[in-house]
């Protein structure tokens, strides 16, 4: 790794560590309130998966466990959305190439993406969730596909599924922040319009005159494809997961490569 290359990953890794931190102590208080106001906190888990759906004695717990690591998904789409510009006009300053501030994106994605799954695997083990799909919890195997093995490999998939949902994220938002800047202030304001009009407008009118609804039909097929294949063929999504993240990585540098430096 050439030195640029570690001073891009350090600077670009030290700029998302203070907001990472102010996320969990926000998610600390949270689940702190959580478990306060809820009366009957536990009554047994039966289902460990990706989003920890999991049975809990109150409504309130439920939600609290299941919208955990969709908070991590979110929270890193911003994140990314927030990393390129200030990040790119240092590390330009002070002699990175855009290869070494794109390496260092990389890196620092990656890094940011296993501690936090990590973290949010910690959090689901200390409440029960993992203990019980590392005791054998038919459940929890089922929801992976994994009938027949171990509990505990149930565990890595959903650690897999969390670091590569999480790189996936990052760089969705990194992706659109890239491209705003590349972007002439009449680009911005036509993609910042015309891609919500297009969504919200056009292709429901379009859908409803031209295709009888077969176009949403056919989106709303495509995500419960992609659901079923996380539930019963963990390996293949991981591999699509992969290949999201290849693409994404692969556009962010196309976009980078003749960004210029600009105020």
């Amino acid at each position: 790794m050439g030195t640029n290359v570690k001073a891009s990953f350090r600077y670009q890794l030290k700029d998302a560590l203070f907001a990472i931190l102010v996320f969990y102590i926000v998610m600390a208080c949270v689940t702190v309130v959580v478990f306060s106001l809820s009366a009957n906190a536990v009554s047994g888990v039966q289902v460990i998966s990706p989003v920890y759906v999991a049975a809990w004695g109150t409504p309130e717990m439920r939600v609290q466990l299941t919208l955990y690591p969709v908070a991590s998904v979110i929270f890193l789409f911003v994140v990314g959305l927030c990393s390129f510009k200030e990040n790119f006009l240092m590390l330009m300053q002070n002699g990175c190439s855009r290869r070494s501030v794109f390496a260092g994106r990389l890196l620092a994605g990656g890094v940011i993406a296993v501690g936090m799954a990590l973290i949010d695997e910690l959090f689901a083990l200390g409440l029960g969730l993992g203990l019980a799909g590392a005791a054998g919890n038919d459940a929890a195997v089922r929801v992976l596909g994994l009938e027949g093995q171990s509990g505990a490999l149930a565990i890595l998939w959903v650690f897999l599924y969390m670091v590569l949902a999480y790189f996936v994220s990052l760089f969705v938002g990194y992706c659109i922040t890239v491209l705003y800047y590349r972007l002439l202030a009449a680009g911005k304001l036509v993609v910042s319009i015309g891609i919500p009009v297009v969504i919200l407008g056009v292709l429901p009118i379009l859908d409803g005159f031209a295709f009888d609804g077969r176009l949403f039909d056919g989106v709303w097929w495509f995500t419960n494809c992609l659901v079923n294949l996380s539930l019963t063929k963990p390996s293949l999504f991981v591999l699509w997961l992969v290949a999201v993240g290849v693409v994404l990585a692969l556009l962010c540098w196309l976009m980078m490569r003749r960004a210029p430096v600009r105020r």
